[in-house]
């Protein structure tokens, strides 16, 4: 472990002077939206899907959960 320690100590900092610097281009206002609507197609097309597994799982869900807990109490 202290040999793993000693090669990060030495092989970071060079690294990180490679990056000093390379300009934060992060918070530049580059004109652009980005890609909005296809985030949003995205949202759209999982909460459809969300949807429809739900209409196809929760009667079988509740069949599962009824079953059980009637098992259980002892009405099965």
């Amino acid at each position: 472990m202290r040999i793993f320690v000693k090669l990060l100590g030495r092989w970071a900092p060079a690294r990180l002077e490679v990056f000093r610097d390379v300009p934060d281009n992060r918070f530049r206002d580059r004109g652009d939206r980005g890609d909005v609507p296809g985030w949003v197609m995205v949202t759209v097309m999982t909460a459809a899907l969300v949807v429809a597994l739900m209409a196809v799982a929760v009667p079988q869900l509740r069949d599962v959960f009824t079953n059980a807990i009637d098992s259980v109490v002892g009405n099965g």
